[in-house]
């Protein structure tokens, strides 16, 4: 018996006859079998030629070939002929899904489940990007059995595609969706004001409202007799913030941190200028 192997899915090469039938007179007419286990055949529609091209194949199949004399001299059958066909190279599993901050270093990439199939004999690994998690791109020299994706400044997908030793594939391993999110903005708070001397100026409010990361924020208030130096307002912990009353100018600012850990952001500063007492 005379086998090859090919990968699931794949067309096999040419079948055909290496040497020829002898006897009678010469004259001879052909007709092919298949058959699943090599012992059931079935007569291939249309293989009538002494070679033959099977088509793609997902199973191991077998193939026979019987010379019939043209004089009416008998036949023989020719050996048989196995394709192997491996079973196809499963996907591989990987794992870590992950919230970034922009810039942020993102977990290294494992293999969790191992592709098996296409003949094994050892795999070769192709690791992949994509901003959509359709259209892929291979990623440079990126070809171990783990990926690092360093620091990441936008949204990506990784995968890894998977390559038989005998060439089968490649299988594609589910994806993972590494989430950067925006940088964080503080936002702006509201307009300068002039106030009496000892009286008590409008609430600091958010004239435009802080943004990015996961939108989670804390707020902490500060003022300042000069702009310079600044002091944490004790209590001061809310989004809007209301001073009391006032005997000199005075500065004030907000700093808005990420609960998530991405840093804070200060916003611009708010100036109260106190008029001197009447």
């Amino acid at each position: 018996m005379l086998f090859r192997s090919i990968c699931n899915g794949s067309i096999p090469s040419l079948i055909e006859t290496v040497v020829s039938p002898s006897g009678g007179d010469g004259t001879y007419t052909y007709q092919w079998y298949e058959s699943l286990d090599g012992s059931s055949w079935s007569l291939v529609s249309g293989g009538t030629l002494d070679d033959y091209q099977p088509g793609v194949l997902t199973d191991t199949m077998y193939y026979q070939l019987d010379y019939i004399s043209g004089s009416g001299c008998g036949s023989g059958l020719s050996n048989v002929s196995e394709v192997v066909v491996f079973p196809s190279v499963t996907s591989a599993q990987i794992s870590g899904d992950q919230d970034l901050c922009y810039g942020g270093v993102a977990d290294t990439i494992n293999i969790d489940v191992y592709s098996t199939g296409g003949g094994e004999v050892g795999y070769t690994y192709q690791w992949q990007w994509s901003s959509d998690g359709i259209s892929w791109i291979d990623l440079t020299g990126s070809t171990s059995t783990y990926f690092a994706p360093g620091s990441l400044v936008s949204s990506v997908y990784y995968r890894v595609a998977v390559v038989s030793g005998y060439g089968c594939g490649p299988s594609y391993s589910n994806s993972v969706y590494m989430n950067v999110y925006d940088v964080l903005n503080s936002g702006v708070v509201g307009l300068d004001q002039t106030i009496c001397y000892n009286t008590v100026p409008a609430e600091f409010d958010f004239t435009t409202l802080a943004s990015g990361v996961d939108g989670d924020y804390t707020y902490q208030w500060e003022e300042s007799i000069d702009g310079l130096v600044w002091t944490t307002i004790t209590g001061a912990t809310t989004a809007p913030y209301q001073a009391g009353s006032l005997t000199d100018t005075m500065y004030y600012r907000s700093i808005v941190s990420s609960v998530f850990g991405c840093g804070s952001d200060t916003t611009n500063v708010i100036t109260v200028d106190v008029y001197e007492d009447f």
